[in-house]
């Protein structure tokens, strides 16, 4: 995928760039052509003002494959669903800031941009705007390229923030005042709009440099994998009978973990149908704290202790209550003992644990990887249950297949058959035989 992109830096984003955006209104000439920019932004917010910017985008990808650095400003404050309030797009001279608040959400004619071969799609910790970009097209962004996951390939850390890559590679400080503004009001001032432009601008640097380092290290297969995993359907689509799984638990009791489940299901139900965010529902916490002590009625209720008094009267409980009377009564649980056994470490394996995160911090640093790359405290977890109690993992395991297995998950298992250990040797920990 990576090898025919134009990797060489684009000298046409400069600091005028940044400091002159003010072509912003009547885009268009007379005959609905965009007039010639140079150092300046587009702002769309019509349907023909969109139209007119992609068709040169569009026909220059026939003979050509070409870079397009894109990001979206949304909020999410009051909602379930992103609301997708700004998106933008850069590629050679030709910027644009796009507002689909004044589209009105009519952006089917960037599908063409957003699937076409020849367009390398790049974005940085991309995950959130290919939700958004799943919600709007039912489609995702490819070919695509993440510049978080490049750096970290590259060992710049786990999950740095664009702003910081921009300043280590390019020697540029950017202005952060505007990040937590409210892009849901118009109109937008211009140091909210020089904010948003810088986001793409300088984002075709940072992929060239990245990539020509990609490329140097012959690492091009882990980028596509993790590329590969960015565009899975099935992370973007809501999955309530799963939301359990993703609240902290401290070892519950397996009627405590199906009430769990259930309460958790229909809070995540509840939330998508009301489209308001889960937590304004009731809290996860709490939720933990129903699950613990099952009541089944408003009297036990009211005497847990620790339970904030809102929620005795939150109209949110009562059905909660039904469903803990119903997991109580119930004599066959949805969640498996033995599924609920598999994802616990046992406490016996609490010291292997500690001696794989030495093992994983050596690899990352001899390597130049982010240790998140490679794995994290889960995944570990679920490597010694299946080295040492043969339990097959509940997922696809990373570290068992892939550049992974070969990079830190063969010698990671080695170590916890004990075929290789830890040791001291001149001032570092080294792994041997």
């Amino acid at each position: 995928m990576t090898e025919k992109w134009h990797k060489e830096p684009i000298e046409l984003f400069n600091e005028t760039v940044i400091t002159i955006p003010t072509f912003r209104k009547n885009n268009l000439d007379k005959m609905g052509h965009i007039p010639e920019l140079k150092n300046m932004y587009l702002w769309i917010e019509t349907t023909a003002q969109l139209e007119a910017y992609i068709k040169p985008l569009l026909d220059a990808a026939q003979s050509r494959p070409i870079n397009l650095a894109v990001d979206t400003e949304f909020i999410r404050e009051n909602t379930y669903f992103s609301q997708l309030c700004l998106i933008q797009l850069a590629w050679e001279n030709h910027v644009a800031l796009i507002d689909p608040i004044a589209l009105n959400g009519q952006l089917e004619p960037l599908r063409a941009v957003f699937t076409h071969k020849n367009i390398l799609k790049i974005l940085h910790s991309g995950r959130q705007d290919l939700e958004i970009f799943w919600l709007v097209f039912k489609e995702l962004p490819k070919p695509l390229y993440d510049t978080q996951i490049a750096a970290m390939v590259c060992g710049y850390g786990e999950s740095i923030a664009y702003n910081l890559l921009v300043e280590h590679l390019l020697k540029i400080p950017l202005d952060k005042a505007s990040r937590l503004t409210d892009w849901s009001k118009r109109p937008l001032n211009e140091e909210q709009c020089k904010y948003a432009m810088a986001d793409v601008t300088h984002l075709l640097h940072v992929y060239a440099l990245l990539q020509a380092r990609i490329d140097e290290t012959g690492r091009n297969l882990w980028i596509e994998e993790e590329i590969a995993e960015l565009l899975n359907p099935a992370l973007y689509e809501p999955t309530p009978e799963l939301a359990w799984q993703k609240i902290r638990a401290n070892r519950l009791k397996p009627k405590s973990i199906e009430a769990l489940k259930v309460m958790a299901t229909y809070r995540e139900q509840q939330a998508i149908a009301r489209d308001v965010p889960k937590s304004r529902l009731i809290k996860d916490e709490v939720l933990v704290d129903l699950a613990t002590h099952l009541p089944e009625s408003m009297d036990q209720l009211k005497r847990m202790r620790g339970l904030p008094p809102s929620m005795r009267t939150n109209p949110f409980i009562s059905h909660l209550l039904q469903l803990i009377v119903q997991v109580k009564k119930s004599s066959e649980p949805s969640v498996q003992k033995d599924f609920i056994q598999d994802r616990i470490l046992p406490h016996r394996y609490e010291g292997l644990l500690d001696l794989l995160r030495m093992l994983l911090k050596i690899v990352s640093e001899q390597e130049g990887v982010a240790p998140k790359l490679l794995a994290n405290r889960n995944d570990l977890e679920q490597l010694i249950i299946h080295t040492l109690e043969g339990v097959t993992p509940q997922f696809d395991h990373p570290l068992l297949e892939g550049w992974r297995f070969e990079l830190f998950g063969n010698q990671a298992q080695k170590v916890i058959l004990g075929q290789e250990g830890l040791y001291w040797n001149n001032g570092r920990i080294s792994c041997r035989m």
